[in-house]
């Protein structure tokens, strides 16, 4: 049984997907679980959440309402993943790495990832689900 309180789910389960949810971790976000699109890796675990299964499981009501985040490295296969989440009615999450140093007027979209060390300078504006690798300046 998952435990839905409250929590993010977290689409795809690669290397950049580790990064999210070490990110999450560090925010001290709940991470329900991963979903992913190849069936050979449902019911696996990642850093001890479950791979659930794929975009399937986005249509079961007990999903509905938790923030997604599209954790692909690839533009192109994250724009794609995005568009078909947003078209369902869910919220992007993001993802900011406490370590980040962000100014304080910098507008940040949504699906937007952060990862440790970056610094962004005063004026930035960050589009959507844009990634900003660790220690980018």
């Amino acid at each position: 049984m998952i435990n839905l309180q409250e929590g993010m789910l977290l689409y795809g389960a690669g290397g950049h997907a580790k990064v999210v949810a070490d990110i999450l971790e560090r925010q001290q976000k709940k991470i329900i679980g991963f979903l992913d699109d190849n069936p050979k890796i449902w019911g696996q675990e990642i850093y001890g959440y479950k791979i659930l299964g794929g975009f399937n499981l986005l249509n079961e009501d007990r999903l509905k309402g938790h923030p997604i985040i599209a954790s692909i490295g690839s533009n192109g296969i994250r724009k794609k993943i995005v568009e078909g989440i947003e078209k369902l009615g869910f919220v992007i999450g993001s993802a900011i790495h406490p370590s980040a140093q962000i100014s304080r007027d910098v507008t940040i979209g949504p699906g937007v990832m952060i990862m440790a060390n970056a610094v962004i300078n005063p004026g930035t504006i960050i589009g959507r689900h844009v990634i900003v690798n660790t220690s980018a300046s």
